[in-house]
């Protein structure tokens, strides 16, 4: 009972905060137009503040583990590429690229983060991790969405595209900022880190309740097959891949959930996002999204259960 607690009382209440953003969006408490400009606001300033906050009170140069985050990478990587085969296989030609895409981009610096947190506070190696992890979910979310043939004429991005996109970035900039700052041991004057503190705060509740208020259930009645493959692959059956490997390697405590939170959570919001800028299946993208987001209140619970019943986490 009590490690089934401790599980609960990690994912549980990330999951309340969504199903809040769910309710009040039905109440027509809040409408498109705020979480629209919500999620700017978090995309563009609170979250990167976030990371930059963990990232710069972190001892990187202790912490930082190269054959852990070369693993991390080449997991992703292998996700990516697993997705993409099976999509070419069992997925019709204009959905390939949001299936691909939905089925390894996790909701790392949302989700896994706020997961991460509530287990272990303010954790270096994840905030690492999360730093790796967004550049590389970016470059091959762009991959996935430019090779896979998409409705109509679109302009391919070319390799400069791509560089511009993960350079602007403001979630890399925040973690780039933080990396820097750590190895500078760089301090502010009291007021500017209250200001920092307050910002940084405010994000992971603002973030998870337009999550929430995002979920667009009309949108992919027709593609919930699909979507729910998708959904199996990120939150099954890629952890049940790969966790075993970085269990295999040593790793435990909150690096084994850093590689969790990057290998397992739930799709990224900007994932539909994208596919929707791209021309890519929106529909799909959302749905994927939609039902990850609900069915990792269950999956991710049961990871940690699992892994605290092993003596892993």
């Amino acid at each position: 009972m009590e490690n089934l607690l401790f599980s609960i009382n990690g994912t549980l209440p990330i999951f309340i905060i969504m199903l809040i953003g769910i309710i009040v969006r039905r109440l027509k408490i809040v409408n498109d137009e705020y979480v629209s400009q919500a999620n700017k606001l978090n995309f563009k300033i609170a979250m990167p503040v976030m990371l930059f906050q963990n990232v710069r009170w972190s001892d990187i140069t202790a912490k930082f583990d190269a054959k852990f985050m070369t693993a991390l990478i080449l997991m992703i990587i292998a996700e990516l590429v697993i997705a993409a085969g099976i999509s070419c296989v069992c997925i019709s030609p204009y959905k390939r690229g949001s299936f691909t895409q939905g089925s390894f981009r996790g909701n790392t610096a949302l989700i896994g983060m706020a997961l991460l947190l509530n287990m272990y506070g303010a954790s270096e190696i994840g905030a690492i991790a999360v730093a790796i992890a967004v550049p590389v979910y970016n470059v091959g979310a762009v991959l996935a969405l430019t090779l896979f043939p998409a409705e109509g004429e679109i302009k391919k991005k070319s390799i400069g595209d791509v560089a511009l996109n993960i350079v602007k970035n403001p979630l890399i900039i925040g973690t780039v900022a933080g990396i820097a700052a750590s190895l500078l041991k760089l301090k502010f004057p009291q007021m500017i880190e209250t200001s920092l503190s307050y910002l940084s705060d405010m994000a992971m509740g603002t973030a998870l309740l337009c999550v929430g208020a995002s979920m667009q259930f009309d949108k992919f009645k027709s593609r919930w097959k699909e979507a729910l493959f998708a959904t199996s692959l990120k939150l099954v059956i890629f952890p049940l891949i790969f966790l075993p490997v970085i269990a295999a390697m040593g790793y435990r405590n909150d690096a084994l959930m850093a590689a969790f939170i990057v290998l397992g959570s739930p799709t990224a919001v900007n994932s539909y996002v994208m596919a929707r800028s791209m021309n890519h299946d929106e529909a799909l993208a959302s749905g994927i999204v939609v039902i990850s987001s609900l069915a990792g209140a269950v999956t991710m619970t049961v990871w940690v259960y699992v892994m605290r019943i092993m003596g892993l986490v």
